[in-house]
């Protein structure tokens, strides 16, 4: 009988402690993940953390995962979300390659929460281990975050005082046309910058949905910053970008 509620009433209870813990302490602001729960829980918890990809390509349990989960939580009310960057379970999958560690990165980037756990038990590969093309990528990307930290924090805020439904959107909240309305691969970070992650190895060329309205490429600098490139693409049509 109270399988589904025990965790709501588990983090609900971790939730009173901490901010009991923070009442005597000025600035203090307690923030903590579930892995489990049902509706209910986000009055409790600051984010969801599925936890424990695979160390690869995998649709199921690998990169490809991360993008549905993602999308699935932001609908059911849970605006904050973190990955394992890098992947964690190996026991079934390879270590994970500089390949997968930098596409893994650059899609945390532009999503709630950037965290590497990359903690596996066939040796671990940390961002620093990264060396030419890839520590390049990693740096900017990082660099990005940063920059795009203050609109995250905003748009989670909004959505904890229930206007909107935080800082990821699935592409069919903005428009439902039928174009859309099956995307579960790409998103919205607010409601201007449209993110297609690369989740296939080798990859030259993606395929991106473009919503209604006017969009323009982008490059990240050095410094981490949007570049807008090219020309601008009218809405609702299929792109093949590199």
């Amino acid at each position: 009988t109270m399988h589904n509620r025990y965790p709501v009433l588990l983090h609900r209870a971790a939730a009173r402690a901490a901010r009991a813990f923070a009442r005597d302490r000025r600035g203090f602001e307690p923030f903590f993940y579930v892995r489990s729960g049902f509706d209910g829980v986000q009055a409790s918890s600051g984010a969801v953390f599925p936890g424990d990809e695979t160390t690869d390509w995998a649709e199921g349990s690998g990169l490809p995962s991360v993008v549905p989960t993602m999308l699935n939580l932001a609908l059911g009310g849970f605006p904050t979300f973190t990955t394992d960057v890098g992947g964690y379970f190996d026991f079934v999958a390879p270590r994970t390659t500089p390949e997968l560690m930098t596409r893994w990165g650059q899609l945390a980037a532009l999503t709630p929460v950037m965290r590497v756990h990359n903690s596996t038990a066939n040796g671990q590969l940390h961002p620093h281990e990264l060396e030419g093309a890839h520590l390049d990528a990693w740096r900017r990307y990082s660099r990005l975050k940063q920059h795009l930290a203050p609109l995250v924090d905003r748009l989670t805020r909004r959505a904890a005082q229930g206007r909107g439904i935080g800082p990821v959107l699935p592409l069919a909240v903005v428009d439902g046309s039928r174009l859309t309305r099956s995307v579960e691969d790409q998103w919205l970070l607010g409601r201007d910058l449209l993110v297609a992650p690369v989740l296939e190895p080798g990859a030259a060329t993606r395929d991106v949905v473009l919503p209604r309205g006017r969009w323009r490429r982008a490059v990240v600098t050095a410094g981490g910053e949007l570049r807008p490139v090219g020309p601008v693409h009218a809405g609702s049509q299929v792109l093949t970008v590199p």
